[in-house]
Parts: C-alpha cells; structure tokens; sequence
C-alpha cells in the first residue's frame, strides 16, 4: 500500500507500489495474492476525502515483470464528514 495526503490529482509513480511487491513477492507464499493498493487522503470543506485505488500488476514470483505493467483495476471514493 501506497498512502498520501495531498489535493493534488496528480499521477503515482508506479516504482512506490512496484518495488516493495518485487521486494516481498520472494517472501510470500504463492497461494497469497499481492495486489498493489494506493490511498489518497485530504481534508477540505469540512470532509475527509478518501480515494482508494486497488491495482493490478502480474504475479512477479512467475516471471520478471515491468514497472509499466501496473494498472489502476477499481477505483472507490468516499468522503466523512469531520
């Protein structure tokens, strides 16, 4: 999981989700999926702001895989108020 405070709707770079799964994905058993997951949180207007996107990136423990592989998969917005 990548997590960030910011208004800004500007792109993640997809090496902050991508290097911890090649990192873990030795790790971890086969049988356990790895999905990428960015979360976005700000205040404004007397609301907190979630944005929570769940990626897709190939199994990286099958065969080596590229950074531009990832891809936003759903994508889930809610706000509560403060």
């Amino acid at each position: 999981m990548e997590a960030k405070s910011d208004t800004t709707h500007r792109s993640l770079a997809k090496h902050k989700l991508v290097y911890p799964i090649l990192a873990i994905s030795e790790s971890v058993s086969a049988e356990i999926p790895i999905n990428p997951v960015y979360l976005k949180v700000f205040e404004s207007y007397n609301f907190w702001h979630f944005h929570i996107i769940e990626c897709s990136f190939p199994d990286p423990r099958n065969s080596i895989r590229a950074i531009n592989e990832l891809r936003p998969k759903s994508h889930t917005y809610f706000r509560v108020r403060q």
